[in-house]
């Protein structure tokens, strides 16, 4: 991602609060729209769910991940182990190839949710919730 199209918005944002000041929504919100704006442009827009999953489950859930991917729940996933989770336990990762696209973002989440409801219940990952 080119840096030189936000780091202006980056900058505004790095003196206010080196003055000690509050930085306005308004002001956060065009620093997020340049970041946006020059990620759709770069074509930098693949997004990801994060699913925290027990180890000794592992095996089973990725099974459902990487067959529900092939029908179409994302783009990609992957698993790999969690190096910033107190607890043991694997990351698998699920991609949405366009984060900027909300419906898209929102029905792989909700595939997800049914993939992930019909496991046991010792076998469910952690998955975020939204509104």
């Amino acid at each position: 991602l080119q840096i030189e199209t936000y780091q202006p918005f980056l900058k505004k944002i790095e003196d206010h609060i080196s003055e000690g000041k509050k930085v306005p929504k308004s002001m956060k919100d065009s620093c997020i729209q340049a970041i946006l704006s020059a990620a759709k442009a770069q074509n930098y827009t693949n997004g990801k769910w994060i699913l925290f999953i027990p180890p000794h489950s592992v095996d089973f859930v990725w099974q459902k991940v990487a067959q529900s991917c092939v029908f179409g729940t994302g783009c990609g996933a992957k698993v790999a182990p969690c190096k910033f989770t107190q607890e043991a336990m694997i990351c698998c990762c699920v991609y949405v190839s366009d984060f900027t696209i909300r419906s898209e973002v929102k029905r792989v989440l909700l595939a997800l949710h049914r993939l992930l409801e019909s496991l046991p219940e010792q076998a469910r990952p952690r998955l975020p919730s939204f509104k």
